[in-house]
């Protein structure tokens, strides 16, 4: 079995995903992978001398089973004295239906951010695990996306000026299982997880069984290698810096300009990774554009109609004023 506590100790060491005395928030659903995640920070926060302050959203979708759920991450974050933070969400709302994920991600990301900056902490702790990279590389493929979609996740990033990391990512579903066992942690498991209407859970219980049955039975190892091999390529393939960005008071990314003369000296592939970068730059790493954003943007840019042109693209609106272009969020 895997000693996970020493296994994130070194994971922190590649990646200086914490610092000693650093303080995180850790966002705790009270599945099992986050509170195997809380366990392990748990175990480590002596030794590291770190602050965890637990937060948890409570959607209100599946009604008293949404509530155990708060109650099980309140009662873990109290059994360890440590500071838990809830965001109830109205279930009400139209916009909160089981289909909208997008929606989900962006309340829960919004509120962990806004812990970050309240509690001045260094990072955003989660819970993915090599199958969520595994998933979330072939959800990307299936929806169509670039390299920067297909590098999938990674162990630290950024969301606006706030660190993301995932302590998690190179250990496998087994490795958590065989941890909350041998340690009798107490996890909800989420129903909704298993309605194979949404892509994802399709994905997870039978296009990957499908594919490590009939294909690869190391389809996970797999992937997520290949994910992290996409990430390094496209983090080598960028053109040297020539474009400006500009910053709120909370220093999240709020535009980024370019030369058009420049930029069109690219070809056509390194545009689309730039209109990429620009727009997960903008829109956080959570954001995954779509396949049609580079060759839109690209063919906005080249447009020679007008000297000022605005135009609305997934999200991002793209101004052409002279040789400046910016890129920046609605």
């Amino acid at each position: 079995m895997k000693n996970l506590t020493k296994f994130l100790q070194n994971e922190n060491a590649a990646y200086h995903m914490w610092d000693r005395g650093s303080t995180l928030i850790v966002a705790v659903s009270g599945g099992r992978d986050s509170m195997c995640l809380l366990d392990l920070l748990i175990r480590l926060q002596n030794k590291e001398d770190l602050t965890l302050i637990v937060a948890h959203v409570n959607y209100g979708l599946r009604g008293s089973d949404s509530d155990d759920d708060e109650a099980l991450v309140r009662a873990a974050a109290m059994r360890h004295s440590l500071r838990c933070e809830v965001l109830t969400v109205d279930p009400s709302r139209d916009s909160s239906t089981p289909q909208n994920e997008a929606l989900w991600r962006s309340i829960r990301y919004d509120f962990f951010e806004s812990m970050a900056r309240n509690h001045s902490a260094h990072a955003i702790a989660v819970g993915h695990h090599a199958h969520d990279q595994a998933e979330t590389l072939l959800l990307h493929l299936l929806r169509g996306t670039g390299l920067k979609g297909l590098a999938g996740m990674q162990s630290r990033s950024m969301r606006g000026n706030v660190s993301l990391i995932r302590p998690l990512l190179h250990s496998s579903r087994d490795d958590i299982d065989e941890h909350c066992k041998k340690f009798s942690l107490r996890y909800r498991d989420d129903s909704s997880n298993t309605d194979t209407t949404l892509l994802r859970n399709k994905i997870r219980h039978e296009l990957l069984p499908n594919l490590a049955e009939s294909y690869n039975p190391n389809i996970i190892a797999t992937l997520a290698q290949t994910a992290t091999n996409l990430f390094h390529d496209e983090s080598q393939s960028l053109p040297p810096h020539f474009w400006h960005t500009t910053y709120t008071e909370e220093m999240t990314p709020q535009s980024i300009s370019f030369s058009r003369e420049t930029f069109l000296q690219y070809d056509f592939f390194m545009q689309n990774i730039l209109i990429r970068h620009f727009a997960s730059l903008l829109r956080s790493e959570a954001y995954s554009p779509n396949s049609s954003l580079g060759s839109e943007c690209i063919k906005a840019i080249v447009s020679t109609k007008s000297k000022v042109r605005e135009k609305s693209l997934s999200g991002l609106i793209l101004t052409c004023n002279g040789d400046i272009v910016e890129l920046t969020l609605p």
